[in-house]
C-alpha cells in the first residue's frame, strides 16, 4: 500500500499533494502502514479513505479503487449508519467502537456478508491547534466467531425444539420452524423422508423459506415417481450433491432475498439403515458462500435431524408395541372382544353416569349349552371355532354403543348403558336366544349349542357394578335350570331368588 499511496495523485483529492500534508497526518498514515494490523485513516471533513495492506482482505473487490475517495463514496451502503459515529469522534467526543459490525463485500466473486468489530480513535493535528482532523480505525475481523455462534445456537435450538416430539413429522416440522429463523445461513430448505414402498418414494415432512411449498418441491421433482437425477443419485449413494443452479420457475417461490445462488442436497445417513433414510434440501445464499465451515453446519443440520427422525421412529414403534400391549391386555386372545377388566370399567362408569331421567343400566349373561360336550367330543380346536362364531354373532345382533365381552371359559356378557324401558331388552334378549343357535357335527355326531341369557337392569337394589353382575349371573342361571336355550330377566323371578 505504501507504493500505491506515493503513487498516487493526490492533488485530485481534498488532502492535496502530498508534500502539504500536516505532520500529523504523514505520522498517522505511517503508523497505519508500518502495521500488519488492519487500519484505516480518515482524514478531513470529507473522511478520506487511507489503509494499509491488513485491510485489502475486507475491502474485497473496493480495493484498490477506494483509496483517497470520501468515505460516502467508498462505502455508500453503510455511510447512513456510520456517518454519525465518525461524526461524534471528530467533535472531540470521545473515541468509540462498534462490536460485529456487518459488512458486505466481494472479495471471492460473490457479495459476502462479514462482520468487524471497529475502534474509532481521533487523530489531532498539531498544526491546527490540537483540533481533531482525523480518525485512525483500527479493524478485527470477526466473521468466523458470529457465524459459528449464530450456527451454534442454531443447532442448540434444533436440537431444544426436536426434544420430545412424537412422530417424525413433529419433528421434522419442528426442526424447519427452528431454520426458518436461520435464513441468512439457509435462506431455505426442505426436510424428506424416503419411503421407497410407496409410490412417491419421497414425502416431504417439512419446509421453510419456501412462499409455495408445494409447487417448490414439484419444481424440484419431489413428488416424482422417479426422482430426478440429483435426488435419486444422493439416496443411491448417501453423497452430498451440490446443484450450482437453481430452476428459474423456483427462484420465484422464494422468500429469500437476493435469492439463492444454489442448493446442497444432504442424504440422511443412519449407521441404523442403509440406504439413507431420507434427504435435507438447504439453499446456499448469495451473500455466504459454500464455505468449510458452512459444509460442516449444514452436515451437523443434516445429522440432527437425521438423529432425531431416527429416534421419533424408534419411539413411534415402542409406542405403537405399547399400545398394542396395552390392547392385547385388554382384549379377549382368542375372540377379539374385550375382556371382564373393560366391562367392570365400563360398567363403573356406566353406573355413574346414569342421570335424572330414570335411565337404567342394563347389563346381559350369556352362557352356552351344550359347550362342554362340544369340547369332549370334537375337541378343543372345535370349541374354539364355536367361541369365535358366538362372538361374531353377539357383535352383529348388538346396538351400537354397546359392549360385548368374554368374562370367562363359555360366559360372555353384553353392556347396554342406557335403558330407557324394558321393550328393547326383551328384544335383545329375544335376538340373542335365536341367533345363538349352532349345530355341530362329526363322524356322525351331532351336537347343539344354544344360549341361556339372565338380564339385570340397575336400580334401588342394585346401584352397584357388583350386585348388577350377582343378579344377571343369577337369572342366566335361572334360564339354565329350565333347560336353556331362553332367557330370564332378574326383576322377574321369584322373591327367593332375588333374595
Amino acid at each position: 500500500m505504501g507504493s500505491l499511496i506515493a503513487e498516487k495523485d493526490w492533488s485530485t483529492t481534498s488532502l492535496g499533494p502530498i508534500t502539504d500534508w500536516s505532520p500529523s497526518l504523514r505520522t498517522a498514515v505511517a503508523i497505519c502502514l508500518e502495521s500488519r494490523f488492519p487500519m484505516v485513516v480518515h482524514w478531513g471533513p470529507d473522511y478520506i479513505y487511507l489503509y494499509n495492506d491488513a485491510v485489502i482482505p475486507l475491502l474485497g473487490q473496493r480495493h484498490p479503487y477506494v483509496l483517497g475517495l470520501p468515505y460516502r463514496e467508498a462505502w455508500p451502503d453503510i455511510w447512513e449508519t456510520i456517518h454519525p459515529i465518525l461524526a461524534r469522534v471528530v467533535s472531540g467526543d470521545s473515541a468509540t467502537w462498534t462490536e460485529n459490525w456487518q459488512l458486505t463485500v466481494e472479495r471471492y466473486g460473490y457479495p459476502e456478508v462479514c462482520f468487524a468489530t471497529i475502534s474509532f480513535s481521533p487523530i489531532r493535528d498539531t498544526a491546527a491547534g490540537g483540533a481533531v482532523a482525523g480518525i485512525l480505525a483500527t479493524f478485527l475481523e470477526t466473521t468466523p466467531a458470529v457465524l459459528a455462534a449464530r450456527r451454534l445456537a442454531c443447532l442448540r435450538e434444533i436440537g431444544a425444539a426436536m426434544s420430545g416430539r412424537r412422530g417424525r413429522r413433529a419433528v421434522c416440522r419442528a426442526a424447519a420452524t427452528v431454520l426458518d429463523h436461520f435464513r441468512d445461513d439457509l435462506p431455505f430448505g426442505a426436510i424428506l423422508i424416503q419411503e421407497p414402498q410407496q409410490r412417491r418414494p419421497l414425502r416431504a415432512m417439512a419446509t421453510w423459506g419456501l412462499e409455495d411449498a408445494h409447487d417448490a418441491l414439484g419444481i424440484l421433482g419431489v413428488f416424482d415417481p422417479s426422482p430426478p437425477h440429483d435426488l435419486a443419485s444422493a439416496l443411491a449413494s448417501g453423497r452430498v450433491r451440490v446443484v450450482e443452479r437453481l430452476p428459474e420457475p423456483l427462484l420465484g417461490g422464494l422468500c429469500a432475498s437476493p435469492p439463492p445462488r444454489g442448493i446442497v442436497i444432504w442424504p440422511f445417513v443412519s449407521h441404523r439403515s442403509k440406504p439413507p433414510i431420507g434427504l435435507l434440501i438447504a439453499g446456499v445464499g448469495r451473500c455466504l458462500g459454500t464455505d468449510l465451515e458452512r459444509s460442516d453446519f449444514v452436515e451437523l443440520v443434516a445429522n440432527q435431524i437425521s438423529t432425531g427422525v431416527v429416534r421419533a421412529g424408534l419411539d413411534d414403534a415402542q409406542w405403537i408395541a405399547t399400545a398394542e400391549a396395552r390392547r392385547s391386555a385388554r382384549r379377549d386372545g382368542l375372540t377379539g372382544l374385550p375382556n371382564r377388566e373393560v366391562l367392570l370399567d365400563r360398567l363403573r362408569r356406566a353406573i355413574c353416569g346414569i342421570g335424572q331421567d330414570r335411565d337404567r343400566v342394563c347389563l346381559l349373561f350369556i352362557d352356552l349349552d351344550g359347550f362342554k360336550a362340544v369340547n369332549d367330543t370334537l375337541g378343543h380346536q372345535a370349541g374354539d371355532d364355536v367361541l369365535c362364531e358366538v362372538a361374531l354373532i353377539l357383535t352383529q345382533t348388538v346396538s351400537r354403543g354397546d359392549t360385548v365381552a368374554r368374562i370367562a371359559g363359555d360366559e360372555f356378557a353384553i353392556l347396554r348403558p342406557v335403558v330407557a324401558g324394558m321393550a328393547p331388552i326383551r328384544a335383545l334378549a329375544d335376538s340373542l336366544v335365536h341367533a345363538v343357535n349352532l349345530t355341530k357335527s362329526r363322524y356322525g355326531q351331532v351336537i347343539s349349542v344354544t344360549a341361556s341369557v339372565g338380564v339385570a337392569l340397575s336400580g334401588e337394589a342394585l346401584s352397584d357394578s357388583g350386585r348388577l353382575m350377582i343378579a344377571a349371573d343369577t337369572a342366566m342361571y335361572e334360564a339354565k335350570r329350565h333347560g336353556g336355550g331362553r332367557y330370564a330377566i332378574f326383576d322377574e323371578l321369584s322373591p327367593e331368588l332375588r333374595s
